[in-house]
């Protein structure tokens, strides 16, 4: 495991939900198991990610917030709150030649 170090600063302006916004780079759907159309099972959820990157940190280093619904798919809160890496990936799509 690297070792990282990161100011105080910087993780004050990361966890604080009146600065953080500024470092949002991407959201992204997780877990779907309340449909939209009618209440879900007890202890199913809804998950939705959010990254942020602050300038100093190391450049594929993000913050990931993980917010998760009730069985109801209401009431978002935060489950999570992790650093993650970055990694690309290629991805190939086949298409028809026309």
């Amino acid at each position: 495991m690297k070792k990282l170090s990161i100011s105080v600063e910087v993780l004050n302006e990361l966890l604080s939900s009146s600065t953080r916004r500024k470092y949002l780079v991407t959201k992204g759907d997780g877990h779907k198991g309340v449909p939209e159309d009618y209440e879900g099972y007890q202890g199913e959820y809804n998950e939705t990610f959010e990254y942020y990157k602050h300038p100093q940190l190391p450049e594929s280093l993000f913050l990931q917030i993980t917010y998760r619904t009730d069985s109801y798919g209401d009431n978002n809160y935060i489950h999570e709150m992790k650093f993650v890496e970055g990694k690309e990936k290629t991805i190939t799509v086949y298409e028809p030649i026309i």
